[in-house]
């Protein structure tokens, strides 16, 4: 499922920081958390590294099929170098 501007649900709760919606989607098996969206080609993992979302990125590693060593396409770095270079400390270190 993708909305307007090409990011999906999970993407659209990560961003605004609605942790309880990010947890309800984290929780259907069908949900693949690794799909890029169509505007930019980034994942939710990168992007909430990247941005500081301490709460979207403590729910990604709960989950058992997300990978947070893979580069984004965004900028072709993984999520802990993305997150180290904006200065979000607390993201680092739950990386």
């Amino acid at each position: 499922l993708q909305v307007e501007g090409g990011q999906a649900p999970l993407w659209w709760a990560a961003w605004g920081g609605h942790e309880g919606v990010a947890k309800l989607l984290l929780g259907r098996e069908d949900l693949n958390p690794h799909k890029p969206d169509t505007q930019y080609g980034d994942t939710v993992p990168p992007y909430a590294a990247r941005n500081g979302l301490e709460g979207a990125v403590k729910l990604l590693l709960d989950r058992e099929d997300i990978n947070l060593d893979t580069v984004g396409k965004y900028d072709g770095r993984t999520p802990l170098s993305q997150a180290a270079e904006m200065g979000r400390e607390g993201v680092v270190k739950l990386l």
